[in-house]
C-alpha cells in the first residue's frame, strides 16, 4: 500500500508504469563499481552541475537527467557486467551476511530443513511472503547496484523469519535460554547500521556506551548530527532581485563529521527557467 503511492506518483511523472527509474543512473560505467574499486558519484567529482528541473534546488533530485553518463550494456559488455555482480554480491556478503543479520538467518534456514519439529506443517504464508521478498530485493540490486540502506528491508524481514525458522526446530537443539539469546543478537543486528546510519549519518564505529546514548536520547543526537542541514537557507531574496537572471549556487565548508556524499548534499541554489547555472 505505501509503495503503490510512490508508484503512482512517479509513473504519472514519467507517462509509463515504473517502480523507479534509478536504474538508468546506476546501471552506468560512471556509477557501477567493480572489485576493490571505489567509485566517486558523477554528482560529486564532476564540479557544479546544472539541476535537471527548473524547480530543482540539487543535480540529486534526478542525476540521471542532469548528466550524460554511459550505461553498461549486459549482452555487449557480458565479461565487464558478470564482474559488476561480482561486486554486488561482495557488497551483500558485507553489508548483511559477514557479522551481521544474514548468518544467523542462512543457520536457522539449514537447521529448519533437517531437523524441523514437524516436518509436514507448512510454512505459514507470511512467512513464504517475506522469503520470497528477501531473495527478489537480493537478486534485483545484484544485477544493478547495492547500497546498505538497500536492503535494510531484508535485514528486517530476516529478524521474524528466522525466529520463525529457529521455533520450529527440536527444542533439543534450541534450548528456550538460547532462543532467547538468538532473538536479542537478531534484533540488535538487524538495527544498528539503519540506527547509527540514520542518528550519526554514517555506519562508523563506536562504543556501545554511545550508541546507548543515543538510544535513549535520539533526538537530541540527530539534533547535533544534522546541524548543517537545519542551517541551510536559500540565497536572500534581495541578492536575486540585485543579479535578475542568474542562478546562484553555494556550499559549506565540508564537516570532518560527514562524509563527501552527505557533504554534496548542502548544495543550495535557486535556479530559473532558461538560465544556466551561475558561479
Amino acid at each position: 500500500m505505501i509503495c503503490g503511492l510512490w508508484i503512482a506518483v512517479i509513473s504519472q511523472k514519467y507517462g509509463h508504469l515504473t517502480i523507479s527509474e534509478a536504474a538508468r543512473f546506476n546501471m552506468t560505467h560512471e556509477v557501477a563499481p567493480l572489485s576493490g574499486q571505489t567509485m566517486l558519484l558523477p554528482v560529486i567529482n564532476s564540479g557544479l552541475i546544472d539541476p535537471p528541473y527548473a524547480s530543482s534546488l540539487s543535480a540529486w533530485e534526478e542525476p540521471g537527467r542532469a548528466m550524460q553518463l554511459t550505461p553498461v550494456k549486459p549482452f555487449e559488455e557480458f565479461s565487464f557486467y558478470v564482474k559488476v555482480i561480482k561486486r554486488n554480491l561482495q557488497s551483500i556478503y558485507f553489508t548483511d551476511f559477514r557479522r551481521q543479520t544474514g548468518w544467523l538467518f542462512l543457520i536457522a534456514l539449514i537447521l529448519f530443513f533437517f531437523s524441523r519439529k514437524k516436518k509436514e506443517e507448512r510454512i505459514p504464508f507470511i512467512i513464504l511472503l517475506s522469503m520470497l521478498t528477501i531473495a527478489g530485493v537480493y537478486f534485483g540490486y545484484t544485477l544493478i547496484l547495492v547500497h546498505e540502506c538497500y536492503t535494510w528491508i531484508c535485514m528486517i524481514l530476516m529478524v521474524p523469519v528466522t525466529l520463525y525458522l529457529f521455533s520450529n526446530v527440536s527444542e533439543k537443539i534450541i534450548p528456550k535460554q538460547l532462543f532467547l539469546a538468538i532473538t536479542l543478537i537478531l534484533f540488535f543486528l538487524a538495527i544498528k547500521r539503519p540506527f547509527k546510519q540514520i542518528l550519526f549519518t554514517s555506519d562508523s564505529k563506536m562504543s556501545l556506551d554511545l550508541l546507548w546514548k543515543a538510544a535513549r536520547s535520539p533526538r537530541i543526537t540527530m539534533s547535533i548530527f544534522y546541524k548543517e542541514d537545519r542551517n541551510l537557507k536559500p540565497p536572500p531574496p534581495n541578492l536575486l532581485k540585485a543579479i535578475p537572471g542568474k542562478s546562484f549556487a553555494s556550499i559549506r565548508q565540508p564537516s570532518a563529521d560527514r562524509d563527501r556524499y552527505a557533504s554534496s548534499s548542502f548544495i543550495t541554489g535557486l535556479w530559473k527557467e532558461n538560465t544556466t547555472a551561475g558561479g
